[in-house]
């Protein structure tokens, strides 16, 4: 599973093109943010988080 945050769209791009490869699902963190929705999710494969680091972290949003 592919889990991304993005501000502009450039993490979606990489994250879509990454699933392409992969053959994994794609999940926008936002989504699920905006919904307070913090299920519990399962993958038979490693997870991959995408998203843009600023000042060498990433955004708060995905450490926490």
């Amino acid at each position: 599973m592919i889990l991304y945050f993005t501000g502009t769209g450039n993490s979606r791009h990489v994250a879509n093109k990454i699933a392409r490869v992969a053959g994994d699902p794609v999940e926008n963190i936002t989504d699920h943010l905006r919904k307070d929705d913090i299920g519990s999710y399962h993958s038979n494969k490693p997870y991959v988080f995408v998203g843009p680091v600023y000042a060498g972290r990433y955004p708060k949003v995905m450490t926490e």
